[in-house]
């Protein structure tokens, strides 16, 4: 992801941990989207690449979301023979 209007780079998390229901995370930060993130439950949340967000990181109380490759749409042509048909 490119870096927000503060400069920072942007991630996608989630709270890895035995209870989702525990605070990750948090933070005032002027990096964040509004200014301020507050990371539970089972959601992904997007924020600042942050030092408290690469210390949970670290620390394996949040995990990176990598988004996900999509497979490119193949079109399948038809023979002459089956479009007449």
């Amino acid at each position: 992801m490119p870096p927000n209007k503060t400069g920072d780079y942007m991630i996608k998390v989630k709270v890895k941990a035995k209870n989702p229901e525990t605070v990750a995370l948090w933070e005032r930060n002027p990096a964040h989207p509004n200014g301020e993130v507050y990371i539970t439950g089972d959601k992904v949340f997007e924020v600042a690449k942050t030092d408290a967000v690469v210390s949970r990181l670290k620390s394996g109380l949040l995990v990176e979301v990598k988004p996900v490759a999509q497979k490119p749409t193949v079109k399948r042509r038809t023979s002459k023979k089956a479009a007449s048909k």
